[in-house]
């Protein structure tokens, strides 16, 4: 294989280079699977087999083991996580061409990514399940994290909005939608949440973060951006995931509408087991 990734990262010679720290030689084919903002992965193939070749960038050192101990955790628990490859210095991940980035290699898991319009109360109990049992089992979990969503954390963000608004133009067309954000988040701070059950979450239980095989919901990945967090926090985004069934056609934004029994569906699985 010559040619290099479609996501200009990563060509063949590089991957066979990387696959030469897990003895594996031989690299068949590769293929680009996802490319995010932290994170591009690719599926190679080496004797037959297949793989995940993951890329994260702009994290730390601490990110990456906090990462490897949480899924050594999870699947002693017996939850559907990936699962991470030795490399040959008996480490799950490698440093990679410039500081922040990181390679990691696990084993390809069974099962596919489903279509948004594919969803149905059934994908949305099974998701709902996964996370309750994740919640229950990281309360044995002890590496700390930071609630990553509180509204303090966020004045970074807006104060990066506030200098961006002040080019004419876009404060003209977005000044409204930075004042609601403004006025939200002073609402917010005054609401008293720190009572709420808390704990270690998933944090992107996204649709394209889950895999089925058939019925059975056969893996979930990116748990990278696990944090601590409110429950009520994870449950909102699985209902706005997982419970929005969108209009075919879009006009002038989303359109589309909760699945009432779909959400209630999603709650009786999460009840059921915490």
């Amino acid at each position: 294989v010559t040619r290099a990734g479609a996501l200009g990262i990563l060509d063949g010679d590089q991957i066979r280079s990387i696959l030469s720290l897990y003895h594996l030689d031989d690299l068949e084919d590769f293929g680009d699977v996802t490319r995010s903002r932290t994170h591009a992965a690719y599926w190679v193939r080496v004797r037959g087999r297949r793989y995940v070749l993951r890329i994260s960038e702009k994290k730390r050192m601490a990110d990456m083991l906090r990462e490897k101990e949480l899924l050594l955790h999870l699947r002693s628990e017996g939850l559907p996580v990936p699962e991470l490859i030795q490399n040959v210095a008996r480490g799950t991940f490698i440093p990679w061409a410039s500081a922040g980035r990181f390679v990691s290699l696990f084993h390809d898991m069974p099962g596919r990514e489903i279509g948004l319009f594919e969803v149905r109360a059934r994908h949305a109990r099974a998701v709902a399940d996964f996370a309750a049992r994740l919640h229950v089992a990281c309360a044995r979990f002890a590496l700390p994290c930071d609630d990553a969503h509180r509204a303090p954390s966020l004045d970074p963000s807006l104060g990066r909005l506030r200098r961006a608004l002040r080019v004419p133009c876009l404060g003209r067309r977005l000044g409204d939608d930075l004042a609601w954000l403004e006025r939200e988040s002073a609402r917010q701070r005054l609401r008293d949440v720190d009572a709420l059950p808390a704990g270690m979450i998933h944090g992107d239980l996204a649709i394209e973060n889950v895999r089925f095989d058939r019925e059975r919901l056969a893996c979930v990945s990116d748990c990278g951006a696990s944090h601590r967090e409110r429950f009520t926090w994870e449950i909102a985004c699985l209902v706005n995931a997982w419970c929005w069934v969108p209009l075919a056609e879009q006009t002038g934004g989303p359109a589309g509408t909760f699945k009432r029994q779909r959400v209630r569906s999603l709650l009786c699985a999460y009840e059921t087991v915490r």
